[in-house]
């Protein structure tokens, strides 16, 4: 179940405080754009009624290591606010480029009953490494991949086509965790609270795109997004 949303966001100039644009000219060449940088923050909100959730039935090969026979189901973790976690959002320069950059953490634990995150960004070609820290199953299986993953032992799996990739870490399919190959420098995965903040992001005009495993498809929702200075960007979501 993925989706995408796209949303129109302007990044306003920032006020003298913020940063401080540096101008290089050099012969024949045309003058460079603003080098002036903020950091973007929001929050990734649930629009309209919570999905009806159903308690998930734990492997019976993972049930004495995770405690219990069943679990609350991940899929729609909602927080305060009604911020929605486990998002991905993603900013395209408007008629430019951001190429991604390596991730600098792209470790996943692979827990007892879950992936520790449940969402992992990756660059294209960049390696994803799983550790085993409790699962009783050793393996981790993906569209085109398994590896053999024994307790404390830690292995790495490439990772290109853009977009989400599900991983899933028992026999049955109910312990599930996504990696993420982003397309643009620019991109966060939303914490508890739907909350995200993305760093050093240049001044200018930006298309986000935002993924959840089940968001809901729709027409593309066009903002106007202030600086952090001026408010938080708040996105709204339809999930099913």
């Amino acid at each position: 179940m993925r989706g995408r949303s796209a949303l129109l966001l302007a990044l306003l100039p920032a006020v003298a405080a913020c940063a401080r644009a540096a101008e290089v000219r050099e012969p024949e060449r045309a003058a460079p754009r603003s080098t002036t940088r903020h950091a973007v923050s929001g929050q990734v909100v649930l629009e309209g009624v919570m999905p009806a959730l159903a308690r998930i039935d734990v492997d019976p090969a993972q049930r004495a290591v995770c405690g219990h026979e069943t679990h609350p189901d991940p899929t729609c973790a909602v927080g305060r606010g009604r911020g929605v976690a486990n998002c991905v959002v993603e900013l395209r320069p408007v008629g430019g480029e951001a190429p991604p950059r390596l991730v600098p953490d792209a470790r996943i634990a692979k827990r007892p009953c879950a992936f520790e995150p449940r969402v992992r960004l990756v660059a294209p070609g960049q390696r994803a490494r799983f550790r085993n820290e409790g699962g009783r199953d050793p393996y981790v299986r993906g569209l085109g991949f398994e590896v053999l993953l024994r307790a404390g032992a830690e292995e790495s799996v490439v990772f290109r086509g853009a977009g989400a990739h599900a991983v899933e870490g028992d026999e049955r399919g109910t312990m599930r965790g996504y990696v993420y190959v982003v397309s643009s420098a620019h991109a966060a995965v939303t914490d508890a609270d739907g909350g995200f903040r993305m760093p050093n992001v240049p001044a200018g005009d930006y298309v986000a795109e935002v993924w959840h495993e089940r968001i809901r498809r729709g027409a593309p929702v066009l903002v106007r997004v202030p600086l952090p200075k001026e408010g938080a960007l708040r996105v709204p979501v339809a999930l099913r």
